[in-house]
Protein backbone atom coordinates (compact mmCIF):
# COMPACT_ATOMS: atom_id res chain seq x y z
CA UNK A 1 0.00 0.00 0.00
CA UNK A 2 0.82 3.37 -0.91
CA UNK A 3 0.16 6.77 1.51
CA UNK A 4 -1.87 9.43 0.40
CA UNK A 5 -0.51 13.02 -0.24
CA UNK A 6 1.80 15.53 -2.74
CA UNK A 7 3.92 13.94 -4.84
CA UNK A 8 7.01 16.19 -5.39
CA UNK A 9 10.52 14.79 -6.41
CA UNK A 10 12.13 12.77 -9.00
CA UNK A 11 11.74 9.22 -10.61
CA UNK A 12 13.65 6.76 -12.66
CA UNK A 13 11.28 4.13 -13.35
CA UNK A 14 12.56 0.60 -14.78
CA UNK A 15 13.93 -0.01 -18.50
CA UNK A 16 11.30 -0.33 -21.28
CA UNK A 17 9.31 -4.34 -21.14
CA UNK A 18 9.13 -4.07 -24.70
CA UNK A 19 12.58 -3.21 -25.67
CA UNK A 20 13.95 -5.34 -22.91
CA UNK A 21 12.44 -8.12 -24.45
CA UNK A 22 13.75 -8.01 -28.18
CA UNK A 23 17.08 -6.78 -27.30
CA UNK A 24 17.14 -10.04 -25.14
CA UNK A 25 16.00 -12.17 -28.04
CA UNK A 26 17.84 -10.34 -30.77
CA UNK A 27 21.01 -10.51 -28.92
CA UNK A 28 20.17 -14.30 -28.60
CA UNK A 29 20.29 -15.25 -32.30
CA UNK A 30 23.47 -12.57 -33.39
CA UNK A 31 26.59 -13.97 -34.04
CA UNK A 32 29.05 -12.91 -30.90
CA UNK A 33 28.37 -10.89 -27.58
CA UNK A 34 25.92 -8.28 -27.25
CA UNK A 35 26.16 -5.90 -24.05
CA UNK A 36 22.36 -4.89 -23.01
CA UNK A 37 22.15 -2.19 -20.08
CA UNK A 38 19.43 -1.45 -18.34
CA UNK A 39 16.68 -4.31 -18.41
CA UNK A 40 14.30 -4.16 -15.64
CA UNK A 41 14.34 -6.81 -13.35
CA UNK A 42 11.27 -7.90 -13.36
CA UNK A 43 9.40 -11.26 -13.97
CA UNK A 44 8.65 -10.72 -17.11
CA UNK A 45 11.95 -10.20 -18.95
CA UNK A 46 13.31 -12.51 -16.78
CA UNK A 47 11.55 -15.19 -18.33
CA UNK A 48 12.71 -14.28 -21.50
CA UNK A 49 16.48 -14.40 -20.25
CA UNK A 50 15.30 -17.69 -18.94
CA UNK A 51 14.32 -19.15 -22.46
CA UNK A 52 17.00 -18.43 -24.74
CA UNK A 53 19.69 -19.39 -21.82
CA UNK A 54 17.53 -22.70 -22.02
CA UNK A 55 17.93 -22.63 -25.91
CA UNK A 56 21.70 -22.11 -25.86
CA UNK A 57 22.45 -18.67 -25.32
CA UNK A 58 25.15 -17.51 -23.11
CA UNK A 59 23.98 -14.78 -20.54
CA UNK A 60 25.77 -13.19 -17.92
CA UNK A 61 24.79 -10.84 -15.53
CA UNK A 62 27.14 -8.31 -14.40
CA UNK A 63 28.68 -9.15 -10.95
CA UNK A 64 27.42 -12.65 -10.54
CA UNK A 65 29.63 -15.61 -11.50
CA UNK A 66 26.43 -17.16 -13.53
CA UNK A 67 22.74 -16.33 -14.47
CA UNK A 68 22.05 -19.71 -12.39
CA UNK A 69 23.38 -18.10 -9.62
CA UNK A 70 21.84 -14.48 -10.36
CA UNK A 71 18.67 -16.13 -10.41
CA UNK A 72 19.22 -17.95 -7.10
CA UNK A 73 20.05 -14.31 -5.21
CA UNK A 74 16.80 -12.98 -6.17
CA UNK A 75 14.99 -16.33 -5.26
CA UNK A 76 13.94 -17.34 -8.49
CA UNK A 77 14.57 -20.75 -8.41
CA UNK A 78 13.02 -21.91 -5.42
CA UNK A 79 9.08 -22.60 -4.99
CA UNK A 80 7.08 -19.79 -3.48
CA UNK A 81 3.99 -19.96 -1.18
CA UNK A 82 2.13 -20.90 -4.60
CA UNK A 83 4.44 -23.96 -5.17
CA UNK A 84 5.72 -22.02 -8.25
CA UNK A 85 9.32 -20.63 -8.75
CA UNK A 86 9.48 -16.75 -9.17
CA UNK A 87 6.81 -16.24 -6.72
CA UNK A 88 9.19 -14.21 -3.92
CA UNK A 89 12.56 -12.83 -3.59
CA UNK A 90 15.31 -12.95 -1.56
CA UNK A 91 17.19 -9.55 -2.47
CA UNK A 92 15.72 -6.31 -4.02
CA UNK A 93 16.86 -5.90 -7.23
CA UNK A 94 15.73 -3.40 -10.06
CA UNK A 95 17.88 -3.17 -12.73
CA UNK A 96 20.44 -5.33 -14.36
CA UNK A 97 23.48 -5.40 -17.59
CA UNK A 98 24.15 -8.43 -19.25
CA UNK A 99 26.59 -9.78 -21.94
CA UNK A 100 24.59 -12.15 -24.46
CA UNK A 101 26.73 -15.00 -26.38
CA UNK A 102 24.45 -15.78 -29.22
CA UNK A 103 23.53 -18.87 -30.95
CA UNK A 104 24.13 -17.46 -34.56
CA UNK A 105 24.45 -19.65 -37.72
CA UNK A 106 24.34 -22.57 -35.10
CA UNK A 107 20.63 -21.99 -34.28
CA UNK A 108 18.87 -22.44 -31.10
CA UNK A 109 19.22 -26.15 -29.03
CA UNK A 110 16.19 -27.65 -28.72
CA UNK A 111 15.98 -27.52 -24.57
CA UNK A 112 15.43 -29.87 -22.38
CA UNK A 113 12.43 -29.49 -20.64
CA UNK A 114 9.52 -26.65 -21.38
CA UNK A 115 10.02 -22.96 -21.54
CA UNK A 116 7.80 -21.48 -19.09
CA UNK A 117 6.96 -17.72 -20.40
CA UNK A 118 5.47 -17.16 -16.70
CA UNK A 119 3.07 -14.31 -16.99
CA UNK A 120 4.90 -12.86 -20.19
CA UNK A 121 2.97 -13.10 -23.73
CA UNK A 122 5.52 -10.74 -25.38
CA UNK A 123 8.04 -13.36 -24.18
CA UNK A 124 6.05 -16.29 -25.65
CA UNK A 125 4.50 -14.67 -28.49
CA UNK A 126 8.09 -13.11 -30.07
CA UNK A 127 9.92 -16.67 -29.27
CA UNK A 128 7.72 -18.62 -31.75
CA UNK A 129 8.48 -15.95 -34.30
CA UNK A 130 12.57 -16.35 -33.17
CA UNK A 131 12.55 -20.40 -33.15
CA UNK A 132 9.76 -20.52 -36.59
CA UNK A 133 13.11 -20.89 -38.90
CA UNK A 134 15.06 -23.55 -37.12
CA UNK A 135 14.34 -27.45 -36.59
CA UNK A 136 13.85 -26.65 -32.99
CA UNK A 137 11.41 -28.69 -30.88
CA UNK A 138 9.98 -27.13 -27.96
CA UNK A 139 6.93 -26.64 -25.54
CA UNK A 140 6.20 -23.55 -24.72
CA UNK A 141 3.98 -22.58 -21.48
CA UNK A 142 3.11 -20.39 -19.20
CA UNK A 143 1.08 -19.43 -16.07
CA UNK A 144 -2.87 -19.82 -15.57
CA UNK A 145 -2.80 -16.20 -17.12
CA UNK A 146 -1.36 -16.47 -19.67
CA UNK A 147 -2.56 -19.76 -20.34
CA UNK A 148 -5.90 -18.28 -21.22
CA UNK A 149 -4.44 -15.68 -23.36
CA UNK A 150 -4.76 -15.99 -27.44
CA UNK A 151 -2.20 -17.44 -29.29
CA UNK A 152 -3.95 -18.43 -32.68
CA UNK A 153 -2.91 -14.21 -34.33
CA UNK A 154 0.35 -15.43 -34.06
CA UNK A 155 0.41 -19.18 -34.74
CA UNK A 156 -1.78 -18.20 -37.85
CA UNK A 157 1.40 -16.37 -40.13
CA UNK A 158 3.83 -18.99 -38.72
CA UNK A 159 1.88 -21.98 -39.28
CA UNK A 160 1.23 -20.76 -42.79
CA UNK A 161 5.33 -19.80 -43.11
CA UNK A 162 6.24 -23.56 -42.24
CA UNK A 163 6.13 -23.84 -38.29
CA UNK A 164 4.39 -26.69 -36.57
CA UNK A 165 2.42 -25.96 -33.86
CA UNK A 166 0.39 -28.64 -31.78
CA UNK A 167 -1.73 -28.89 -29.64
CA UNK A 168 -4.23 -26.91 -31.58
CA UNK A 169 -6.63 -27.27 -34.18
CA UNK A 170 -5.03 -24.66 -36.62
CA UNK A 171 -1.95 -27.33 -36.15
CA UNK A 172 -4.39 -29.64 -38.08
CA UNK A 173 -5.09 -27.50 -40.58
CA UNK A 174 -8.91 -27.05 -39.18
CA UNK A 175 -10.64 -24.78 -36.75
CA UNK A 176 -10.84 -21.55 -34.81
CA UNK A 177 -7.56 -19.07 -33.92
CA UNK A 178 -8.97 -18.17 -30.73
CA UNK A 179 -8.83 -21.28 -29.73
CA UNK A 180 -5.06 -22.13 -29.57
CA UNK A 181 -3.31 -21.68 -26.75
CA UNK A 182 -0.89 -22.56 -24.52
CA UNK A 183 0.85 -24.84 -24.05
CA UNK A 184 1.94 -25.52 -27.85
CA UNK A 185 4.25 -28.09 -28.84
CA UNK A 186 6.08 -25.81 -31.34
CA UNK A 187 8.63 -27.03 -34.15
CA UNK A 188 10.48 -24.50 -36.92
CA UNK A 189 11.38 -25.62 -40.07
CA UNK A 190 14.62 -24.75 -41.93
CA UNK A 191 12.51 -24.32 -44.87
CA UNK A 192 10.60 -21.77 -43.66
CA UNK A 193 8.97 -19.28 -46.18
CA UNK A 194 8.16 -15.62 -46.61
CA UNK A 195 4.90 -14.21 -46.17
CA UNK A 196 2.95 -11.55 -47.04
CA UNK A 197 0.57 -11.33 -44.26
CA UNK A 198 -2.47 -8.71 -43.34
CA UNK A 199 -2.87 -8.68 -39.50
CA UNK A 200 -6.62 -8.17 -38.60
CA UNK A 201 -5.22 -6.86 -35.65
CA UNK A 202 -2.96 -4.12 -34.54
CA UNK A 203 -0.59 -6.13 -32.72
CA UNK A 204 3.66 -5.51 -31.63
CA UNK A 205 3.71 -8.77 -30.59
CA UNK A 206 2.10 -10.13 -34.23
CA UNK A 207 4.47 -7.99 -36.35
CA UNK A 208 7.87 -8.80 -34.22
CA UNK A 209 7.23 -12.63 -34.91
CA UNK A 210 6.23 -12.13 -38.25
CA UNK A 211 8.79 -10.10 -38.93
CA UNK A 212 11.72 -12.08 -37.03
CA UNK A 213 10.65 -15.14 -38.66
CA UNK A 214 10.85 -13.58 -42.10
CA UNK A 215 14.31 -12.18 -41.77
CA UNK A 216 15.48 -15.49 -41.61
CA UNK A 217 12.87 -17.24 -43.80
CA UNK A 218 13.55 -17.87 -47.96
CA UNK A 219 12.34 -14.37 -49.56
CA UNK A 220 10.78 -11.76 -48.84
CA UNK A 221 8.68 -10.87 -45.97
CA UNK A 222 5.97 -8.58 -45.67
CA UNK A 223 3.50 -7.07 -42.95
CA UNK A 224 0.25 -4.62 -42.40
CA UNK A 225 -2.03 -3.62 -40.03
CA UNK A 226 -5.19 -2.11 -39.32
CA UNK A 227 -3.31 0.59 -37.79
CA UNK A 228 0.04 1.18 -36.15
CA UNK A 229 1.18 -0.51 -33.69
CA UNK A 230 4.55 -0.18 -31.11
CA UNK A 231 7.44 0.00 -33.29
CA UNK A 232 10.39 -1.09 -31.47
CA UNK A 233 11.32 -4.42 -33.30
CA UNK A 234 11.52 -2.29 -36.87
CA UNK A 235 13.91 0.44 -34.62
CA UNK A 236 16.31 -2.52 -33.29
CA UNK A 237 16.84 -4.65 -36.06
CA UNK A 238 18.96 -2.48 -37.59
CA UNK A 239 21.21 -2.37 -35.00
CA UNK A 240 21.95 -6.15 -35.52
CA UNK A 241 22.35 -5.83 -38.96
CA UNK A 242 19.13 -6.11 -40.89
CA UNK A 243 17.17 -3.80 -42.68
CA UNK A 244 13.63 -3.52 -42.21
CA UNK A 245 12.02 -0.98 -44.76
CA UNK A 246 8.50 0.24 -45.77
CA UNK A 247 6.67 -0.27 -48.93
CA UNK A 248 3.14 1.56 -49.86
CA UNK A 249 2.34 1.19 -46.29
CA UNK A 250 3.77 -2.41 -45.37
CA UNK A 251 6.91 -3.26 -43.42
CA UNK A 252 9.06 -5.86 -45.67
CA UNK A 253 12.45 -7.49 -44.44
CA UNK A 254 14.44 -9.81 -46.85
CA UNK A 255 15.34 -12.92 -45.29
CA UNK A 256 18.25 -15.71 -44.71
CA UNK A 257 19.80 -12.12 -43.15
CA UNK A 258 22.40 -12.66 -40.21
CA UNK A 259 22.14 -10.60 -36.82
CA UNK A 260 25.34 -9.22 -35.83
CA UNK A 261 25.99 -8.32 -31.93
CA UNK A 262 25.34 -5.27 -30.94
CA UNK A 263 24.91 -3.05 -27.81
CA UNK A 264 21.40 -1.62 -26.18
CA UNK A 265 20.66 0.72 -23.37
CA UNK A 266 17.20 0.09 -22.77
CA UNK A 267 15.58 3.38 -21.41
CA UNK A 268 13.05 3.66 -18.75
CA UNK A 269 9.67 2.08 -19.63
CA UNK A 270 6.99 5.09 -20.82
CA UNK A 271 4.24 2.84 -19.99
CA UNK A 272 5.35 2.47 -16.15
CA UNK A 273 5.98 6.48 -16.09
CA UNK A 274 2.46 6.85 -16.58
CA UNK A 275 1.43 5.57 -12.93
CA UNK A 276 3.30 8.24 -11.16
CA UNK A 277 2.52 10.68 -13.73
CA UNK A 278 -1.18 10.18 -13.04
CA UNK A 279 -0.95 9.97 -9.61
CA UNK A 280 1.20 13.15 -9.43
CA UNK A 281 -1.95 14.62 -12.34
CA UNK A 282 -4.85 13.77 -9.68
CA UNK A 283 -3.25 14.48 -6.63
CA UNK A 284 -3.15 18.01 -4.66
CA UNK A 285 0.37 20.31 -4.52
CA UNK A 286 2.11 17.23 -7.06
CA UNK A 287 5.16 17.99 -9.25
CA UNK A 288 6.52 15.10 -10.60
CA UNK A 289 9.47 14.45 -12.96
CA UNK A 290 10.42 11.35 -14.62
CA UNK A 291 14.04 11.19 -15.96
CA UNK A 292 15.49 8.99 -18.56
CA UNK A 293 12.24 7.59 -19.87
CA UNK A 294 11.77 6.24 -23.56
CA UNK A 295 9.66 8.55 -25.59
CA UNK A 296 8.92 6.64 -28.60
CA UNK A 297 6.01 8.48 -29.89
CA UNK A 298 4.18 5.13 -30.35
CA UNK A 299 4.62 4.72 -26.43
CA UNK A 300 3.72 8.37 -25.34
CA UNK A 301 0.48 9.17 -26.95
CA UNK A 302 -1.03 8.91 -23.58
CA UNK A 303 0.85 12.18 -22.98
CA UNK A 304 -0.76 13.25 -25.49
CA UNK A 305 -4.53 12.04 -24.79
CA UNK A 306 -3.74 13.61 -21.13
CA UNK A 307 -2.69 17.09 -22.16
CA UNK A 308 -6.46 16.91 -24.32
CA UNK A 309 -7.39 16.53 -20.92
CA UNK A 310 -6.02 20.07 -20.16
CA UNK A 311 -3.71 18.21 -17.42
CA UNK A 312 -0.35 19.74 -17.00
CA UNK A 313 1.86 17.63 -18.28
CA UNK A 314 5.16 17.58 -20.43
CA UNK A 315 7.85 15.51 -22.82
CA UNK A 316 11.42 17.08 -23.23
CA UNK A 317 13.82 14.85 -25.63
CA UNK A 318 17.34 14.66 -24.44
CA UNK A 319 18.19 14.22 -28.16
CA UNK A 320 21.05 11.47 -28.04
CA UNK A 321 20.70 9.86 -31.09
CA UNK A 322 19.81 6.75 -30.09
CA UNK A 323 17.41 4.75 -32.62
CA UNK A 324 14.91 5.11 -29.09
CA UNK A 325 14.39 8.76 -27.93
CA UNK A 326 14.76 9.25 -24.52
CA UNK A 327 14.39 12.05 -22.48
CA UNK A 328 12.37 13.73 -19.29
CA UNK A 329 8.42 13.25 -18.80
CA UNK A 330 6.81 16.27 -16.40
CA UNK A 331 3.51 15.95 -14.26
CA UNK A 332 2.01 18.25 -11.80
CA UNK A 333 -1.81 18.57 -10.20
CA UNK A 334 -4.84 19.82 -12.27
CA UNK A 335 -7.20 20.58 -10.61
CA UNK A 336 -9.48 20.61 -13.84
CA UNK A 337 -9.76 18.54 -16.23
CA UNK A 338 -11.97 17.96 -19.35
CA UNK A 339 -13.13 14.47 -21.00
CA UNK A 340 -11.77 13.55 -23.82
CA UNK A 341 -12.71 10.93 -27.00
CA UNK A 342 -9.47 8.80 -28.05
CA UNK A 343 -10.12 7.72 -31.89
CA UNK A 344 -9.95 3.85 -32.90
CA UNK A 345 -6.79 4.15 -34.40
CA UNK A 346 -4.91 5.34 -31.32
CA UNK A 347 -5.82 2.12 -29.44
CA UNK A 348 -3.04 0.08 -29.73
CA UNK A 349 -1.01 3.11 -28.82
CA UNK A 350 -2.25 3.80 -25.42
CA UNK A 351 -4.02 0.15 -24.72
CA UNK A 352 -1.39 -0.34 -21.83
CA UNK A 353 -2.26 3.04 -20.52
CA UNK A 354 -6.07 3.03 -20.76
CA UNK A 355 -6.85 2.12 -17.17
CA UNK A 356 -4.81 4.72 -15.54
CA UNK A 357 -6.33 7.06 -18.28
CA UNK A 358 -9.77 5.76 -17.39
CA UNK A 359 -8.77 6.84 -13.53
CA UNK A 360 -7.57 10.07 -14.81
CA UNK A 361 -11.27 10.72 -16.54
CA UNK A 362 -13.22 9.67 -13.87
CA UNK A 363 -11.87 13.04 -12.51
CA UNK A 364 -12.96 15.14 -15.59
CA UNK A 365 -16.10 16.88 -15.69
CA UNK A 366 -17.79 15.42 -18.68
CA UNK A 367 -17.72 11.45 -19.97
CA UNK A 368 -15.18 10.60 -21.62
CA UNK A 369 -15.03 7.63 -24.87
CA UNK A 370 -12.19 5.57 -25.64
CA UNK A 371 -12.32 3.73 -28.94
CA UNK A 372 -11.97 0.36 -29.88
CA UNK A 373 -10.18 -0.77 -26.46
CA UNK A 374 -11.82 -4.60 -26.66
CA UNK A 375 -7.98 -5.48 -26.65
CA UNK A 376 -8.15 -5.33 -23.35
CA UNK A 377 -10.06 -7.95 -22.94
CA UNK A 378 -6.92 -10.11 -23.58
CA UNK A 379 -4.38 -8.70 -21.46
CA UNK A 380 -3.39 -10.86 -17.78
CA UNK A 381 -7.10 -10.01 -16.70
CA UNK A 382 -10.47 -8.66 -18.60
CA UNK A 383 -8.56 -4.90 -18.46
CA UNK A 384 -12.18 -3.60 -19.10
CA UNK A 385 -14.22 -5.69 -16.30
CA UNK A 386 -11.29 -4.23 -13.74
CA UNK A 387 -11.45 -0.87 -14.83
CA UNK A 388 -15.15 -0.84 -14.28
CA UNK A 389 -14.68 -2.42 -11.15
CA UNK A 390 -12.47 0.02 -10.06
CA UNK A 391 -13.93 3.08 -10.42
CA UNK A 392 -17.18 1.98 -9.00
CA UNK A 393 -15.58 1.48 -5.84
CA UNK A 394 -14.32 5.12 -5.91
CA UNK A 395 -17.93 6.19 -6.92
CA UNK A 396 -17.31 6.52 -10.75
CA UNK A 397 -19.56 4.99 -13.41
CA UNK A 398 -17.83 3.19 -16.75
CA UNK A 399 -19.27 0.83 -18.67
CA UNK A 400 -18.42 -0.92 -22.06
CA UNK A 401 -20.63 -0.55 -25.05
CA UNK A 402 -19.37 -3.21 -27.99
CA UNK A 403 -15.47 -2.25 -28.57
CA UNK A 404 -15.47 0.89 -26.33
CA UNK A 405 -15.02 2.38 -22.93
CA UNK A 406 -17.16 5.00 -21.42
CA UNK A 407 -15.83 7.01 -18.15
CA UNK A 408 -18.75 9.23 -16.91
CA UNK A 409 -16.25 11.76 -15.31
CA UNK A 410 -17.71 13.37 -11.82
CA UNK A 411 -15.32 15.57 -10.95
CA UNK A 412 -14.33 14.04 -7.69
CA UNK A 413 -14.40 10.63 -6.34
CA UNK A 414 -17.49 10.15 -4.32
CA UNK A 415 -16.46 7.33 -2.04
CA UNK A 416 -16.15 7.52 1.44
CA UNK A 417 -15.32 3.88 3.21
CA UNK A 418 -12.04 2.19 2.62
CA UNK A 419 -13.09 -0.54 0.37
CA UNK A 420 -11.11 -3.19 -1.20
CA UNK A 421 -10.10 -3.57 -4.84
CA UNK A 422 -9.21 -7.44 -6.66
CA UNK A 423 -6.62 -6.89 -9.32
CA UNK A 424 -7.36 -10.39 -10.66
CA UNK A 425 -3.26 -10.45 -10.56
CA UNK A 426 -2.66 -8.08 -13.11
CA UNK A 427 -0.21 -5.09 -12.84
CA UNK A 428 -1.57 -2.66 -14.40
CA UNK A 429 -4.69 -2.95 -12.65
CA UNK A 430 -3.15 -3.20 -9.29
CA UNK A 431 -0.73 0.04 -10.04
CA UNK A 432 -3.91 1.88 -11.46
CA UNK A 433 -5.58 1.16 -7.96
CA UNK A 434 -2.09 2.44 -6.04
CA UNK A 435 -2.07 5.62 -8.26
CA UNK A 436 -5.12 6.13 -6.77
CA UNK A 437 -4.75 5.61 -3.50
CA UNK A 438 -2.07 8.10 -3.35
CA UNK A 439 -4.50 10.53 -4.51
CA UNK A 440 -6.44 10.30 -1.51
CA UNK A 441 -8.62 7.03 -3.00
CA UNK A 442 -10.51 5.35 0.08
CA UNK A 443 -9.28 2.18 -1.38
CA UNK A 444 -6.98 -0.64 -0.27
CA UNK A 445 -5.80 -3.16 -2.77
CA UNK A 446 -5.88 -6.58 -2.42
CA UNK A 447 -2.41 -8.15 -4.07
CA UNK A 448 0.69 -6.26 -5.03
CA UNK A 449 2.87 -8.88 -5.61
CA UNK A 450 1.78 -8.50 -9.54
CA UNK A 451 3.28 -5.73 -10.18
CA UNK A 452 7.01 -6.99 -9.78
CA UNK A 453 6.38 -8.65 -13.53
CA UNK A 454 6.81 -5.34 -14.53
CA UNK A 455 7.73 -2.80 -11.80
CA UNK A 456 9.38 -4.18 -8.85
CA UNK A 457 10.20 -1.02 -6.93
CA UNK A 458 7.20 0.73 -7.46
CA UNK A 459 5.94 0.73 -4.33
CA UNK A 460 9.27 2.07 -3.22
CA UNK A 461 9.50 5.12 -6.19
CA UNK A 462 5.45 5.60 -4.62
CA UNK A 463 6.52 6.19 -0.95
CA UNK A 464 9.76 8.35 -1.93
CA UNK A 465 7.48 10.47 -3.87
CA UNK A 466 4.99 11.17 -1.01
CA UNK A 467 6.13 13.76 1.07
Amino acid sequence: MVRSGPLRGCVRVPGDKSIAHRALLMAASAEGVSCIEGLPASDDVLATASAIESLGARVRVAGFPSFKEFRRRLGLDAPGIDGNAGSRRSVPLFSFDVLVEGWGAFGPRTPVGPIDCGNSGTTARLLMGILAPWPVEALVTGDDSLRRRPMGRVADPLFAMGASIAPSERAAGKGDASKVALPLLFKGSPNLKGIAWDSPVSSAQVKSAVILAGSQALGTTSFSEPSPSRDHTERMLPLFGVEVRTVEGRLVVEGLRRLRAANVSVPGDPSSAAFPVAAAVLSEGSRVRVEGAGLNPGRVAYLDVLGRMGARVAARASGDGSPEPVGTIEAAFTPSLAPVETPPELSASIIDEVPVLALVASRASGDSVFRSVAELRNKESDRLEGIVDLLALLGATAYAVGDDLVVEGCGGWRASEVRSFDPRGDHRLAMAALAAQAAGAPISVADTECIKVSYPGFLIDMERLIS
